[in-house]
């Protein structure tokens, strides 16, 4: 389960998850591609002083299972 933020009920949640199913065609995705494209990126995804605590995608953590 992953909570979503802002979601206060199951109706809701349900509705966001439906999002998935939704199909994109090929142009529909080189023209969400463009209009990002068109957008200047400032600064990281993080906060500098954040960002040694993220979690490496290379690390290998347990199996806590």
């Amino acid at each position: 389960m992953i909570p979503i933020p802002g979601s206060s009920n199951a109706k809701r949640v349900k509705q966001n998850t439906e999002a998935a199913d939704i199909k994109l065609s090929e142009e529909d995705l080189k023209e969400i591609n463009r209009i990002l494209d068109s957008f200047e990126i400032k600064g990281g995804r993080y906060p500098d002083h954040s960002s040694g605590l993220l979690v490496s995608l290379h690390c290998h953590l347990p199996d806590l299972r």
